[in-house]
Protein backbone atom coordinates (compact mmCIF):
# COMPACT_ATOMS: atom_id res chain seq x y z
CA UNK A 1 0.00 0.00 0.00
CA UNK A 2 2.46 2.68 1.10
CA UNK A 3 4.46 1.60 -2.28
CA UNK A 4 1.34 1.97 -4.46
CA UNK A 5 1.01 5.58 -2.46
CA UNK A 6 4.69 6.61 -2.93
CA UNK A 7 4.21 6.08 -6.57
CA UNK A 8 1.31 8.04 -6.85
CA UNK A 9 2.87 11.09 -5.23
CA UNK A 10 5.82 10.90 -7.43
CA UNK A 11 3.73 10.72 -10.35
CA UNK A 12 1.70 13.85 -9.17
CA UNK A 13 5.36 16.05 -8.54
CA UNK A 14 6.23 14.72 -12.39
CA UNK A 15 2.79 16.24 -13.86
CA UNK A 16 3.09 19.52 -11.52
CA UNK A 17 6.58 19.46 -12.20
CA UNK A 18 5.86 19.47 -16.43
CA UNK A 19 2.98 21.72 -15.88
CA UNK A 20 4.71 24.76 -14.61
CA UNK A 21 7.18 27.05 -17.39
CA UNK A 22 10.07 27.08 -16.77
CA UNK A 23 11.70 30.13 -16.24
CA UNK A 24 12.11 32.22 -18.92
CA UNK A 25 16.03 33.21 -20.31
CA UNK A 26 17.55 36.56 -19.64
CA UNK A 27 17.34 38.36 -23.58
CA UNK A 28 20.49 39.06 -25.08
CA UNK A 29 20.68 41.74 -26.98
CA UNK A 30 23.56 41.49 -29.85
CA UNK A 31 26.03 43.75 -30.16
CA UNK A 32 28.48 44.02 -32.90
CA UNK A 33 31.22 45.89 -34.66
CA UNK A 34 31.42 45.04 -38.54
CA UNK A 35 34.83 45.95 -40.11
CA UNK A 36 34.01 47.13 -44.19
CA UNK A 37 36.75 46.86 -46.81
CA UNK A 38 37.94 49.83 -48.27
CA UNK A 39 35.73 52.87 -49.75
CA UNK A 40 33.76 52.54 -52.71
CA UNK A 41 31.35 54.76 -53.46
CA UNK A 42 28.31 53.79 -53.30
CA UNK A 43 28.12 50.98 -51.47
CA UNK A 44 30.35 52.13 -48.60
CA UNK A 45 32.33 54.78 -47.90
CA UNK A 46 32.82 58.33 -45.49
CA UNK A 47 29.99 60.84 -45.14
CA UNK A 48 30.90 64.50 -44.45
CA UNK A 49 31.29 63.78 -40.89
CA UNK A 50 33.52 61.19 -41.00
CA UNK A 51 31.23 58.18 -40.47
CA UNK A 52 30.47 55.05 -42.46
CA UNK A 53 27.73 55.44 -45.41
CA UNK A 54 26.09 53.99 -48.54
CA UNK A 55 24.17 51.07 -49.52
CA UNK A 56 26.42 48.48 -47.55
CA UNK A 57 25.63 50.63 -43.94
CA UNK A 58 21.62 51.13 -44.85
CA UNK A 59 21.57 47.12 -45.37
CA UNK A 60 23.18 46.14 -42.12
CA UNK A 61 21.50 48.76 -40.69
CA UNK A 62 18.34 46.97 -41.54
CA UNK A 63 19.33 43.68 -39.88
CA UNK A 64 18.66 45.52 -36.86
CA UNK A 65 15.14 47.50 -37.11
CA UNK A 66 13.03 46.98 -34.45
CA UNK A 67 15.27 45.47 -31.77
CA UNK A 68 17.32 45.84 -29.41
CA UNK A 69 20.49 45.01 -31.12
CA UNK A 70 22.64 47.23 -32.64
CA UNK A 71 25.27 47.22 -35.01
CA UNK A 72 28.42 49.78 -35.51
CA UNK A 73 30.45 49.75 -38.95
CA UNK A 74 34.03 50.92 -39.33
CA UNK A 75 35.95 51.66 -42.77
CA UNK A 76 38.74 49.72 -43.27
CA UNK A 77 41.71 50.21 -45.82
CA UNK A 78 41.47 46.95 -47.53
CA UNK A 79 40.10 43.21 -47.59
CA UNK A 80 43.78 42.58 -45.94
CA UNK A 81 43.60 44.58 -43.19
CA UNK A 82 39.75 43.18 -42.72
CA UNK A 83 41.10 40.12 -41.86
CA UNK A 84 43.59 41.21 -39.70
CA UNK A 85 41.15 43.27 -37.58
CA UNK A 86 38.87 39.92 -37.53
CA UNK A 87 41.48 37.31 -36.24
CA UNK A 88 43.18 39.82 -34.00
CA UNK A 89 39.59 40.36 -32.25
CA UNK A 90 39.39 44.56 -32.92
CA UNK A 91 35.44 43.64 -34.86
CA UNK A 92 33.28 41.11 -34.80
CA UNK A 93 32.51 40.67 -38.53
CA UNK A 94 33.96 42.06 -41.93
CA UNK A 95 32.43 42.75 -44.87
CA UNK A 96 34.57 42.03 -48.23
CA UNK A 97 34.82 40.53 -51.33
CA UNK A 98 37.77 38.41 -51.28
CA UNK A 99 37.62 36.23 -47.66
CA UNK A 100 34.96 33.86 -49.14
CA UNK A 101 37.38 33.02 -51.40
CA UNK A 102 39.88 31.49 -48.69
CA UNK A 103 39.47 28.14 -47.54
CA UNK A 104 39.85 28.56 -43.76
CA UNK A 105 37.27 31.47 -43.84
CA UNK A 106 35.14 30.35 -45.89
CA UNK A 107 32.94 28.07 -43.78
CA UNK A 108 32.54 30.85 -41.88
CA UNK A 109 31.04 33.58 -44.24
CA UNK A 110 27.49 34.25 -45.30
CA UNK A 111 26.09 34.42 -48.47
CA UNK A 112 26.76 37.63 -50.60
CA UNK A 113 25.30 40.81 -49.12
CA UNK A 114 25.03 42.26 -52.52
CA UNK A 115 26.48 41.17 -56.06
CA UNK A 116 27.11 43.83 -58.62
CA UNK A 117 27.93 43.01 -62.18
CA UNK A 118 31.37 44.10 -63.69
CA UNK A 119 31.80 46.37 -66.86
CA UNK A 120 34.07 48.31 -69.31
CA UNK A 121 33.10 51.57 -69.86
CA UNK A 122 34.87 53.93 -72.34
CA UNK A 123 35.19 57.86 -73.79
CA UNK A 124 31.89 58.04 -75.69
CA UNK A 125 33.97 59.02 -78.86
CA UNK A 126 34.74 55.17 -78.79
CA UNK A 127 31.19 53.76 -79.64
CA UNK A 128 30.77 50.85 -81.45
CA UNK A 129 34.53 49.76 -81.12
CA UNK A 130 35.11 46.37 -80.85
CA UNK A 131 38.70 45.38 -81.13
CA UNK A 132 40.39 46.71 -78.17
CA UNK A 133 43.80 44.92 -78.77
CA UNK A 134 46.93 48.03 -78.56
CA UNK A 135 44.75 49.63 -76.02
CA UNK A 136 45.16 49.90 -71.87
CA UNK A 137 41.97 49.24 -68.89
CA UNK A 138 42.39 50.64 -65.87
CA UNK A 139 40.59 49.18 -62.79
CA UNK A 140 41.15 49.69 -58.98
CA UNK A 141 43.24 47.06 -57.23
CA UNK A 142 41.94 44.27 -55.74
CA UNK A 143 38.58 44.48 -57.32
CA UNK A 144 38.64 42.47 -60.83
CA UNK A 145 40.02 39.51 -61.65
CA UNK A 146 42.40 38.64 -64.52
CA UNK A 147 40.45 36.41 -66.03
CA UNK A 148 37.45 38.76 -66.68
CA UNK A 149 39.98 41.24 -68.02
CA UNK A 150 40.90 38.42 -70.78
CA UNK A 151 37.57 38.60 -71.61
CA UNK A 152 38.66 42.20 -73.28
CA UNK A 153 41.75 40.68 -75.29
CA UNK A 154 43.15 44.02 -74.37
CA UNK A 155 46.84 44.59 -74.67
CA UNK A 156 47.85 46.25 -71.17
CA UNK A 157 46.54 46.56 -67.89
CA UNK A 158 46.44 49.46 -65.25
CA UNK A 159 45.66 48.90 -61.93
CA UNK A 160 45.32 52.18 -59.51
CA UNK A 161 43.84 52.82 -55.98
CA UNK A 162 40.55 53.53 -56.20
CA UNK A 163 37.34 53.88 -58.63
CA UNK A 164 37.69 57.40 -58.98
CA UNK A 165 41.28 57.00 -60.20
CA UNK A 166 39.89 54.79 -62.67
CA UNK A 167 37.55 57.21 -64.38
CA UNK A 168 40.67 60.04 -64.00
CA UNK A 169 43.35 57.57 -65.98
CA UNK A 170 40.06 57.35 -68.79
CA UNK A 171 40.03 61.34 -68.88
CA UNK A 172 43.88 61.63 -69.05
CA UNK A 173 44.07 59.50 -71.67
CA UNK A 174 46.68 56.78 -69.21
CA UNK A 175 44.24 54.36 -70.26
CA UNK A 176 41.14 53.66 -73.05
CA UNK A 177 38.86 51.16 -70.87
CA UNK A 178 38.02 51.41 -67.39
CA UNK A 179 36.67 48.76 -65.95
CA UNK A 180 34.93 48.10 -62.17
CA UNK A 181 31.75 47.56 -60.65
CA UNK A 182 28.96 48.83 -62.54
CA UNK A 183 27.33 50.50 -60.36
CA UNK A 184 30.24 52.36 -58.66
CA UNK A 185 31.04 53.67 -61.99
CA UNK A 186 27.58 54.97 -62.93
CA UNK A 187 27.73 56.60 -59.34
CA UNK A 188 30.78 58.41 -59.65
CA UNK A 189 29.19 59.96 -63.79
CA UNK A 190 26.21 60.60 -62.60
CA UNK A 191 26.94 62.45 -59.31
CA UNK A 192 30.31 64.20 -61.28
CA UNK A 193 28.24 65.19 -64.10
CA UNK A 194 29.96 63.44 -66.52
CA UNK A 195 27.72 60.68 -67.67
CA UNK A 196 27.26 61.87 -71.16
CA UNK A 197 31.02 61.62 -71.74
CA UNK A 198 31.20 57.78 -71.59
CA UNK A 199 29.47 54.69 -72.58
CA UNK A 200 29.20 51.41 -71.69
CA UNK A 201 30.89 48.79 -73.80
CA UNK A 202 30.58 45.56 -72.35
CA UNK A 203 27.97 45.36 -69.51
CA UNK A 204 29.24 41.96 -68.09
CA UNK A 205 32.58 41.02 -67.46
CA UNK A 206 31.84 38.96 -64.22
CA UNK A 207 30.49 39.61 -60.73
CA UNK A 208 32.27 40.98 -57.33
CA UNK A 209 30.09 39.96 -54.28
CA UNK A 210 30.77 41.46 -50.76
CA UNK A 211 29.94 38.98 -47.67
CA UNK A 212 29.66 38.86 -44.13
CA UNK A 213 32.87 36.76 -42.54
CA UNK A 214 32.98 35.90 -38.69
CA UNK A 215 35.79 34.50 -36.64
CA UNK A 216 36.20 30.81 -36.96
CA UNK A 217 34.05 29.06 -34.43
CA UNK A 218 31.28 31.68 -33.97
CA UNK A 219 28.88 29.66 -35.15
CA UNK A 220 25.79 32.08 -32.69
CA UNK A 221 27.17 35.06 -34.93
CA UNK A 222 27.39 33.03 -38.11
CA UNK A 223 23.55 32.03 -37.66
CA UNK A 224 22.19 34.94 -36.49
CA UNK A 225 23.35 37.41 -39.81
CA UNK A 226 22.62 34.29 -42.23
CA UNK A 227 18.50 34.26 -40.17
CA UNK A 228 18.95 38.18 -40.70
CA UNK A 229 19.91 38.54 -44.36
CA UNK A 230 17.14 35.76 -45.10
CA UNK A 231 14.61 38.26 -43.29
CA UNK A 232 16.05 41.09 -44.83
CA UNK A 233 15.46 39.50 -48.48
CA UNK A 234 12.09 38.12 -48.42
CA UNK A 235 10.47 41.19 -46.05
CA UNK A 236 10.73 43.30 -49.57
CA UNK A 237 13.46 45.87 -47.02
CA UNK A 238 16.50 45.16 -48.82
CA UNK A 239 14.89 45.97 -52.36
CA UNK A 240 13.60 49.27 -51.22
CA UNK A 241 16.22 49.87 -49.86
CA UNK A 242 18.70 48.97 -53.00
CA UNK A 243 16.48 50.86 -55.49
CA UNK A 244 16.27 53.71 -53.50
CA UNK A 245 20.21 54.40 -54.34
CA UNK A 246 20.09 52.79 -57.28
CA UNK A 247 17.94 55.82 -58.63
CA UNK A 248 21.30 57.91 -57.95
CA UNK A 249 22.62 56.58 -61.13
CA UNK A 250 19.93 54.75 -63.14
CA UNK A 251 17.01 56.84 -65.39
CA UNK A 252 13.64 56.40 -66.85
CA UNK A 253 13.07 56.18 -70.36
CA UNK A 254 11.89 60.06 -70.39
CA UNK A 255 14.94 60.96 -68.90
CA UNK A 256 16.85 58.99 -71.52
CA UNK A 257 15.03 60.24 -74.13
CA UNK A 258 15.19 63.61 -73.15
CA UNK A 259 18.90 63.47 -72.91
CA UNK A 260 18.90 61.99 -76.51
CA UNK A 261 17.12 64.72 -77.86
CA UNK A 262 19.59 67.87 -76.70
CA UNK A 263 22.54 65.14 -77.70
CA UNK A 264 20.43 65.42 -81.19
CA UNK A 265 19.67 68.99 -81.33
CA UNK A 266 23.30 70.01 -80.25
CA UNK A 267 24.80 68.02 -82.98
CA UNK A 268 22.27 69.79 -85.84
CA UNK A 269 23.04 73.20 -84.47
CA UNK A 270 27.00 72.45 -84.67
CA UNK A 271 26.09 70.50 -88.30
CA UNK A 272 23.78 72.99 -89.88
CA UNK A 273 26.29 76.29 -90.29
CA UNK A 274 28.10 73.63 -92.93
CA UNK A 275 25.54 72.51 -94.23
CA UNK A 276 24.15 75.80 -95.51
CA UNK A 277 27.71 76.80 -96.83
CA UNK A 278 27.27 72.90 -99.00
CA UNK A 279 24.30 73.93 -100.65
CA UNK A 280 25.25 77.21 -101.86
CA UNK A 281 28.89 75.37 -103.21
CA UNK A 282 28.14 74.35 -106.86
CA UNK A 283 28.12 70.85 -107.32
CA UNK A 284 31.15 70.59 -109.85
CA UNK A 285 33.16 71.72 -106.60
CA UNK A 286 32.03 69.15 -103.97
CA UNK A 287 33.66 66.21 -103.82
CA UNK A 288 33.38 63.20 -101.24
CA UNK A 289 36.11 61.69 -100.21
CA UNK A 290 36.49 58.07 -98.37
CA UNK A 291 39.80 57.50 -96.25
CA UNK A 292 39.26 53.46 -95.49
CA UNK A 293 41.88 53.87 -93.35
CA UNK A 294 41.23 56.16 -90.85
CA UNK A 295 37.20 54.80 -92.06
CA UNK A 296 36.54 58.46 -92.06
CA UNK A 297 34.40 60.24 -94.72
CA UNK A 298 35.20 63.81 -95.85
CA UNK A 299 33.03 66.33 -97.96
CA UNK A 300 35.67 68.54 -99.70
CA UNK A 301 35.04 72.13 -100.68
CA UNK A 302 35.19 75.02 -97.69
CA UNK A 303 32.34 72.93 -95.49
CA UNK A 304 35.09 71.66 -93.32
CA UNK A 305 33.03 68.77 -92.78
CA UNK A 306 33.94 65.34 -91.75
CA UNK A 307 31.86 62.48 -90.77
CA UNK A 308 32.41 58.77 -89.33
CA UNK A 309 30.30 56.02 -90.99
CA UNK A 310 29.89 55.31 -86.98
CA UNK A 311 28.17 58.73 -86.39
CA UNK A 312 25.71 58.25 -88.57
CA UNK A 313 24.23 54.74 -87.55
CA UNK A 314 24.97 56.20 -84.08
CA UNK A 315 22.38 59.20 -84.74
CA UNK A 316 20.41 56.49 -86.26
CA UNK A 317 20.25 54.03 -83.69
CA UNK A 318 19.54 56.46 -80.74
CA UNK A 319 17.01 58.43 -82.93
CA UNK A 320 15.26 55.71 -84.63
CA UNK A 321 13.77 54.34 -81.68
CA UNK A 322 11.77 57.56 -80.73
CA UNK A 323 11.09 58.51 -84.03
CA UNK A 324 9.39 55.20 -85.32
CA UNK A 325 7.66 55.43 -81.94
CA UNK A 326 6.24 58.94 -82.32
CA UNK A 327 5.72 58.56 -85.93
CA UNK A 328 3.25 54.94 -84.90
CA UNK A 329 1.40 56.62 -82.45
CA UNK A 330 0.86 59.80 -84.67
CA UNK A 331 -0.61 57.60 -86.95
CA UNK A 332 -2.83 55.49 -84.72
CA UNK A 333 -4.48 58.92 -83.56
CA UNK A 334 -4.71 60.48 -87.31
CA UNK A 335 -6.07 57.61 -88.94
CA UNK A 336 -9.77 56.71 -89.39
CA UNK A 337 -10.63 53.73 -86.71
CA UNK A 338 -11.08 50.33 -88.73
CA UNK A 339 -14.29 49.77 -90.56
CA UNK A 340 -15.82 47.12 -87.95
CA UNK A 341 -15.16 49.55 -84.93
CA UNK A 342 -17.09 52.16 -86.85
CA UNK A 343 -19.81 49.48 -87.33
CA UNK A 344 -20.17 48.61 -84.00
CA UNK A 345 -19.72 52.79 -82.55
CA UNK A 346 -22.46 52.92 -85.21
CA UNK A 347 -24.69 50.46 -83.80
CA UNK A 348 -24.63 51.39 -79.90
CA UNK A 349 -24.83 55.25 -81.18
CA UNK A 350 -28.26 53.78 -82.74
Amino acid sequence: MRGRRLGAWVLLVLLLAALVPPPEAEAVNVRLVIGMSGEMAPLQYLDGEGEPAGVHRELLDAFVENSEDSIRCVLLPDDAACRRALLAGEVDVVLTSSLRGEPELAAWTTEPLLTVALCAISDARRAGEEDYSGKVAVFEYGTVKYAYLDKLDIGSYLAVGSQEQVLQAVESGRADLAVGPQDCLLYLLETGGRADDYTIVRSYLGELSYALTVRPGDTVTLRYLGSRLVRLRTSGRYDEIYNRWAALWTQDDGAVQARMVRGLLAALGAALPALHRLVRIKDQDVRLFLDFQREQMDLIADVGLSLRPWDLVSVGLRAGGSLLKWYLRFRKLASPPPAEELKESNTEAA
